[in-house]
């Protein structure tokens, strides 16, 4: 089992470098609400279902692109 697979949430570090950002763009993402985050406990965690969220939204906007492209 990977270490992916046994979090639930991550730091916004963390989140950052699945994403190749940066801490500091996660945080401005959670800030302007864009990314769902668990505060209260020092450090900002950010769910790993907001990763999924991404990547399918991503996966999504890549077909729709690659369906517009055919004539």
């Amino acid at each position: 089992m990977s270490d992916m697979e046994m979090m639930d949430a991550m730091t916004a570090d963390q989140f950052g470098k699945r994403v190749g950002k940066n801490g500091a763009w996660t945080r401005r993402m959670v800030n302007l609400g864009k990314l769902k985050a668990i505060r209260g406990w020092g450090e900002i965690m950010i769910p790993t279902s907001e990763l999924d969220r991404i990547l399918d939204s991503a996966s999504d906007n890549l077909q729709s692109i690659g369906k517009g492209d055919m004539i």
